[in-house]
């Protein structure tokens, strides 16, 4: 996934909800023991990380939109909801890695990417 996110030109548009920065700052222990590196060494990576994403405030996706993220992802992953609602908000495709939330998805207008499908997508620019 990283080469993809780093390597690929050109280069990745992406959004998060602000929520992300938090959520990468509480893991850092974890994503360094997973990847064998220092916290100091994930950190800095993650900041590399941050700078390409564009963090959306949550209070500019509408109330319906909210609800109806909620509704698709409450028999899922409710942690999933933001990443979602702003995904239904910019009529931008979700990229997950989560199969269970692809497959919740799949009748869903909401298009829904992993990591294979953006590596083609760009490889034929």
């Amino acid at each position: 996934m990283a080469d993809v996110f780093f390597n690929t030109r050109p280069q990745l548009e992406l959004c998060a909800p602000q929520l992300l920065r938090n959520e990468l700052i509480r893991h850092r222990p974890r994503i360094a023991k997973q990847m064998r590196k220092t916290v100091a060494e994930v950190t800095e990576v993650l900041d590399l990380l941050l700078h390409r994403v564009t963090l959306v405030d949550p209070s500019l996706i509408s109330t319906e939109v909210w609800k109806e993220a909620k509704t698709l992802v409450k028999s899922v992953d409710p942690d999933d909801e933001d990443y979602l609602a702003l995904a239904l908000h910019l009529g931008f495709p979700l990229w997950t890695g989560d199969k269970k939330l692809a497959n919740a998805l799949k009748d869903h207008p909401v298009r829904v990417l992993t990591t294979a499908d953006v590596r083609l997508l760009h490889a034929a620019r």
